[in-house]
């Protein structure tokens, strides 16, 4: 299995998250409809489930979502596997791989995420950005060498435009993706990242908590 392979498995079942995204949205707003006409307005335990599900599964769609539009659909966006396998794992080695690999299709100094991942058994251990081929120097990045002891693969992606924008967005959907398939992070990645932009969810997330709070405003 390859990096497109990988990352279509990690999409799989988000259309699904779509449908449960809007049916707890029409939940909640249904809530919010009863509470108007009483003028009435406290903010529940019950308003909070609805508004960590819309989160958790907003995110897992708008990260789909991405991948789809910037990594997997357009033809000038680029992915490179490094097979470890039977590869030497010390450090020298491993620097001299990557930067052959990085050198071979000419992309030592454009912005990417990376990716250490494992097939069979399907495990995840780290995912970063770089801005150049140097943030890959194992001499300065113990995580992601300890992360390479374990991985069968280290996988560079590059976005069809590496803007700030679309490299941090890529490294925070890849993150969510694995949590959302497997219920934890990377297993080097010590915190989740954020969206630079908000998606179709994250917008209407942003919209639900704006209404909200406009409400309590209005009804103090």
């Amino acid at each position: 299995m390859d990096i497109e392979e990988r990352l279509d498995a990690l999409c799989e079942g988000t259309e699904q998250a779509l449908n449960v995204v809007n049916k707890s949205t029409q939940k909640l707003f249904s809530m919010l409809a009863e509470n108007a006409k009483s003028f009435e307005f406290s903010y529940t335990p019950q308003y909070e489930e609805l508004i960590r599900e819309i989160k958790r599964y907003g995110v897992a769609y708008d990260s789909a979502s991405f991948i789809h539009d910037k990594i997997l659909e357009p033809h000038t966006s680029k992915l490179i596997d490094i097979n470890l396998t039977n590869q030497n794992r010390g450090i020298e080695n491993l620097n001299e791989i990557i930067a052959d690999a990085l050198a071979e299709y000419n992309k030592t100094d454009r912005m990417f995420v990376y990716f250490a991942w494992r097939g069979k058994p399907e495990e995840y251990y780290y995912v970063g950005k770089a801005g150049s081929s140097s943030r890959t120097n194992l001499v300065k990045h113990g995580k992601l060498l300890e992360a390479l002891r374990y991985a069968s693969y280290l996988s560079f992606i590059f976005p069809a435009m590496s803007t700030n924008e679309n490299i941090q967005n890529l490294e925070a959907a890849l993150i969510h993706l694995v949590e959302f398939r497997t219920g934890e992070l990377p297993r080097y990645n010590q915190r989740k990242e954020t969206f630079a932009l908000h998606y179709e969810c994250g917008a209407e997330l942003k919209e639900i908590r704006r209404l909200i709070s406009t409400i309590n405003r209005e009804l103090e």
